[in-house]
């Protein structure tokens, strides 16, 4: 195994400092409340620098979360309640639907199917690149827990910290935030295996 060759120099040492210092500036002026571009803004951007929308969303998106990701190697605790939810949306022939929260100690499970509408005999396989957003009074850190799935329909479990209050549904709206293909070097990688193996 050879290692990739990581390269630096003083210039992009330079943009590096400036993009971090940028970061604590923004930081300081939301003063962690939740501060995000309207939909032209970001058309206009990402027609500028020559990046795509949900790329620029999801490095704002980012921003506002800071430090805020849930640790998932942290227990969740003991299972208190099961809260329905039943949220359906459908965009684009594909069906929506934020079925339920297990509210558990320390955090909650909420469950996101995505269906796609249309002849099953269509062979096509969902690749979701979306994060859910929680709009209420109080932060919230949301991670993408687990996905499971094939075909026509995959389901998406997100890990929100500190858990829902059980009456969130007069309290919080839901939303899906696009994820640039780029920014999925924040998860787990696939690890495709094609080489021939030989058993001695």
């Amino acid at each position: 195994m050879r290692l990739i060759p990581n390269e630096y120099n003083d210039e992009v040492r330079r943009i590096d400092e400036e993009i971090l210092a940028l970061i604590q500036q923004r930081k300081k002026a939301t003063a962690g409340r939740r501060f995000s571009p309207p939909a032209e803004l970001l058309k206009e951007w990402a027609e500028k620098y020559g990046m795509d929308e949900p790329h620029i969303g999801w490095i704002l998106h980012t921003l506002n979360v800071g430090s805020r990701w849930a640790n998932t190697d942290n227990p969740i605790g003991e299972l208190r309640n099961v809260v329905p939810i039943l949220k359906k949306s459908v965009v684009d022939d594909c069906e929506y639907m934020i079925t339920h929260a297990m509210q558990h100690d320390h955090a909650s499970l909420v469950t996101l199917e995505i269906r796609l509408q249309g002849p099953e005999d269509v062979r096509v396989n969902i690749h979701p690149r979306l994060m859910l957003e929680i709009v209420g009074e109080q932060d919230y850190t949301v991670s993408r827990d687990r996905s499971r799935g094939s075909g026509h329909q995959v389901t998406m479990l997100f890990r929100i910290t500190p858990p829902l209050p059980d009456d969130f549904m007069e309290k919080v709206r839901f939303a899906l935030i696009p994820m640039g293909p780029s920014e999925e070097v924040f998860w787990h990688r696939t690890l495709e295996l094609v080489k021939r193996v030989d058993f001695q």
